[in-house]
């Protein structure tokens, strides 16, 4: 038999095996495009958003004192006188401590504020920015005694001079020391926030791969 004799063999597809039972067939999915992070218009608009409220603390703030030094300097000024009683010691401490925490919480609650803006549908940023008013009060009154021009501010400073001696220059010093802790703390909520947003960058980025 020559090989003009020999039978055509066709070649065949290899056979592909039937799923197994009970399992469908697996398809190829591409994979799920990574969700873009916020564009710049969005960056600069979430930012004007956090300084239009900062602008609104300031705001509120800069009112009440016109209010405050309008109407209660005297009736600050003899409540304190009160308190005092005459002496330079409790009148240091007690401006001191007037001056920390009237200006160390307003500061805080603040940066809370715009920090925690957009939560809760902003319950979190207007309660912080409440506070943080409320607490400013007592300040805000010890500044309008003292600087302020109308009778009321001269008779309530005349009451801080004779009954709360130490008082207004241990607000001031209090003041400056409460600055400077709540500059600290500011500092330390922005690095927290920032090294939190870095944490979630590379967290999706790990999981996109």
């Amino acid at each position: 038999m020559t090989n003009d004799d020999s039978p055509n063999v066709v070649p065949t597809d290899p056979a592909v095996p039937a799923p197994a039972e009970g399992h469908p067939p697996v398809e190829d999915t591409p994979p799920a495009p990574a969700p873009k992070g916020p564009s710049f218009g969005e960056k600069v608009s979430h930012l004007v958003k956090r300084l239009l409220l900062a602008l609104i603390g300031v705001a509120i703030l800069v009112i009440a004192y016109f209010i405050l030094a309008a109407f209660v300097p005297r009736q600050w000024g003899e409540r304190i006188g009160r308190l005092v009683d005459g002496s330079l010691t409790s009148g240091t401490f007690m401006g001191i401590t007037f001056g920390v925490v009237c200006t160390l919480v307003p500061i805080v609650c603040f940066a809370m504020a715009v920090a925690s803006w957009g939560r809760l549908k902003h319950v979190i940023g207007v309660l912080f920015l409440i506070v943080g008013v409320v607490f400013a009060i007592p300040n805000l009154l010890t500044l309008a005694v003292h600087s302020g021009t109308n009778n009321s501010a001269q008779i309530g400073r005349r009451l801080l001079e004779q009954n709360a001696p130490g008082f207004q220059g241990g607000t001031l010093v209090g003041a400056i020391i409460g600055a400077v802790i709540a500059l600290v703390i500011v500092i330390f909520i922005v690095n927290y926030k920032v090294r939190g947003q870095k944490i979630k960058a590379v967290k999706h980025a790990v999981e996109t791969e």
